[in-house]
């Protein structure tokens, strides 16, 4: 009598290749959009340290990942028609924008490298974490950064907020929306 082996596989792996490969500005400005919506969410999970220093990196990457839609905007604009004085007109003439432009070159650099888009260069003065809880209970925990900016204390998710509101109008602007 013989016998026949059988093997059991207690794995499966499944894949999926999104047809959006490129990092063109559609696909910068909907995984900002995406990213800002992450942002908002109160975090679940213990309220320490670590987390606090990694909610603030994932804050930092928007800054910088959403002001790089203008690198985007600029390699597309034979598509476009947006020309790349346009777009670096807008940042310069826009004060969230120009913001979100010294933000970003300050978690790149550590220091601005040219003279602040904004007219100040922007301070983070303070970073911490505070529980939240909503009507039914459930909470969490939501990051505060405190940036100082020309004299003025502001909320580094609303900055954030104030950015993609910034580039929604531009696009808007352009008739790219």
């Amino acid at each position: 009598m013989g016998f026949e082996a059988v093997g059991i596989v207690d794995s499966v792996k499944a894949s999926l290749r999104p047809g959006d490969q490129g990092r063109t500005w559609k696909r910068r400005w909907k995984d900002a959009q995406a990213d800002l919506d992450r942002l908002l969410v109160p975090r679940p999970g213990p309220l320490d340290g670590d987390a606090i220093h990694a909610a603030n990196k994932d804050l930092q990457a928007f800054y910088v990942q959403t002001y790089h839609i203008k690198d985007s905007l600029k390699n597309d604009s034979a598509s476009t028609g947006v020309s790349g004085k346009r777009i670096e007109d807008e940042i310069n003439n826009n004060p969230d924008l120009a913001l979100l432009a010294d933000l970003c070159n300050l978690d790149k650099h550590g220091k601005l490298m040219k003279p602040p888009r904004s007219g100040d260069v922007p301070k983070i003065v303070s970073v911490e974490g505070s529980t939240v809880s909503d009507a039914s209970g459930s909470g969490g925990w939501r990051l505060d950064v405190e940036i100082e900016h020309k004299g003025n204390r502001l909320d580094g998710l609303d900055v954030a907020k104030r950015s993609i509101a910034a580039w929604r109008s531009a696009l808007k602007k352009w008739n790219l929306m």
